[in-house]
């Protein structure tokens, strides 16, 4: 990866995501954390996006609805 932006939209691309063959690790993970620190960069902002994307590594709530689901399939990540 190219910096903590790219590993920011790798890391939120649906379509990579939940491919069956994603694995987080400790860069992607420092890299993705690095990413909100530069672009949101209030720690109080910050852990309220860190708790949506537990809905989205999970496909809980919206994530995991049918028509999010069916978006994976038919959508662009612009899109999503």
């Amino acid at each position: 990866m190219n910096g903590p932006l790219h590993v920011a939209g790798y890391y939120l691309n649906p379509m990579l995501h939940y491919d069956t063959e994603f694995k987080t690790d400790y860069e992607l993970k420092h890299g993705m954390y690095d990413c909100l620190d530069r672009l949101v960069g209030d720690i109080d902002e910050i852990s309220k996006v860190d708790a949506q994307t537990e809905g989205f590594k999970s496909t809980s709530e919206f994530f995991g609805s049918p028509i999010a689901q069916y978006a994976l399939k038919s959508k662009t990540p612009s899109q999503w």
